[in-house]
């Protein structure tokens, strides 16, 4: 049986009051604003989006924002300046709306779409609500048979459901375990160990042959070694997205900023543009479940996603610009059922019900937006802008796990204490083994096919290991994983 989500106390009138007379100064001020925007298509894509409907989840707080957020909307002949209808919009959710904690810990907020980071520090005057019907990938084989796994879900969804239309869920930090904020910027100094970020960061090596296996990093005390899957590159590139099946575990991290993760990434290596040229850096599109302590507050499998758009060097952010500088633009979400960063649940179990979720990537041309599909929600977009090797297509697709241990984690340097996937190695298979399946891409002519020529590379195979694998009911798919207490 579902929780119901307690209800944390909402401002006092103190406060109500101070941020009315905000509302109070704000609105009489905006008929002198330098900079306005006079366009009411332009006015209500922004702000129709920010409306919730007339009911919600939470009773009657939902229906009471939506009520006062209309009387603060402009006349089709108003001109209103687009950051300070930011403010007035931040101080009508500080003064109406309720806040929720599950049962995991997190504290969850409702948030109009307009007023997420990337919308706010990017100053996009329009949101995508939904891809292009056309730009949607036929469906390929994604029907195929899941072999007793299971579809896993979220505890957000399990307990909460959704947030009213026209919002998104907006994951806070929780005090009390001492996880990152999912909507803040992250403190640390991009050069530093400590940085979320940079720990995260995957420099692939590339060669006159395209990519060529990298040992595992060992620098700062840190290890960092991948076991994953690999495409050809493509020149010119070809790829418009991709597709997979991800087992979902829960592996053991020791020390809070060890990580343990399963993703994809699908990437363009700007191999294929001069050296000179910015289009030349690697960009990447990232998305998966990951185990990271430091990051989130706590040791469960959260649902995350990535970006960079120069190589990992100044750009790169954590779900909704989670550790990311000031003012970084990022991901635009739209869904009001996906958590970003949110826990995911059930998970597997050795010899038990395996649980699995399905990520899509695709390219949206008519927008130019780089849209996610979690199991079957449209959740969130990655903007064009974002990028300059990857506007148009990707040439490199990868799919794998991924373990960051520092040297506390370990009794010696020569051992690795940490799990990837599910611990175990990759030749023991089902249902022991962590997998990944039904690997596609979205070809030119917007169509799923299956991938062909896929290789397999393990960075530390005295540690980690993958075995590649085709069959009728799972198309492409591996295994992966190692236990980790092994001898470098």
């Amino acid at each position: 049986m579902c929780r119901k989500m307690k209800q944390l106390h909402r401002p006092g009138c103190w406060l109500t009051s101070w941020l009315l007379l905000l509302l109070h100064i704000l609105v009489l001020s905006s008929s002198s604003s330098s900079i306005a925007v006079s366009s009411s298509s332009v006015n209500d894509a922004i702000l129709d989006a920010a409306a919730p409907p007339a009911t919600s989840p939470n009773g009657g707080a939902g229906h009471e924002f939506g009520k006062r957020l209309q009387q603060h909307r402009p006349s089709p002949s108003q001109s209103v300046d687009i950051q300070q209808q930011h403010l007035i919009d931040a101080a009508m959710i500080m003064s109406t709306q309720a806040t929720a904690r599950l049962s995991d810990g997190d504290v969850v907020s409702c948030v109009p779409i307009n007023m997420q980071p990337a919308v706010v520090n990017a100053k996009l005057l329009k949101v995508q609500l939904q891809p292009t019907i056309a730009a949607v990938p036929s469906p390929g084989n994604s029907t195929r048979n899941r072999l007793g796994s299971r579809v896993a879900s979220q505890l957000f969804a399990l307990e909460f459901g959704a947030c009213p239309a026209g919002t998104i869920p907006l994951r806070s930090y929780n005090s009390s375990n001492g996880g990152a904020s999912s909507s803040s910027s992250s403190s640390h100094s991009r050069n530093t160990s400590s940085d979320p970020v940079q720990e995260h960061v995957r420099k692939p090596e590339f060669g006159n042959s395209g990519l060529q296996p990298a040992e595992p990093t060992a620098s700062n005390n840190l290890f960092h070694a991948h076991a994953y899957t690999v495409t050809d590159i493509t020149n010119p590139p070809s790829y418009k997205g991709t597709e997979v099946f991800i087992n979902v575990w829960e592996p053991v991290v020791v020390e809070p900023h060890d990580f343990s993760l399963a993703q994809l990434w699908f990437l363009n290596t700007g191999l294929a543009y001069p050296s000179s040229s910015s289009s030349s850096l690697l960009n990447t599109i990232e998305a998966g479940w990951q185990v990271y302590p430091e990051l989130y507050g706590d040791d469960q499998p959260r649902l995350f996603i990535y970006w960079t758009g120069d190589a990992y060097n100044q750009t790169g952010c954590y779900n909704l610009n989670q550790g990311c500088p000031a003012g970084s633009p990022g991901f635009v979400q739209v869904s009001n059922k996906v958590l970003i960063g949110g826990s995911i649940s059930p998970t597997s179990t050795t010899d038990s019900t395996q649980y699995e979720f399905k990520l899509l990537v695709f390219k949206d041309d008519s927008s130019g937006n780089w849209w996610l599909q979690f199991n079957n929600e449209y959740v969130r977009y990655w903007p064009d802008a974002l990028f300059n090797s990857l506007k148009d297509m990707g040439d490199l697709i990868q799919w794998g796990g991924e373990i960051l241990v520092s040297s506390t984690s370990s009794s010696s340097s020569n051992n690795i204490s940490m799990n990837m996937g599910s611990g175990d190695g990759s030749s023991l298979g089902y249902r022991k083994a962590a997998y990944q399946r039904n690997l596609q891409y979205v070809a030119t002519d917007n169509t799923l096919h299956d991938v062909c020529n896929l290789e397999g590379m393990a960075e530390d195979p005295n540690c980690f290991s993958v075995t590649v694998r085709h069959s009728t009911q799972w198309g492409s798919y591996f295994y992966y994983g190692g236990s980790g207490f092994c001898n470098r």
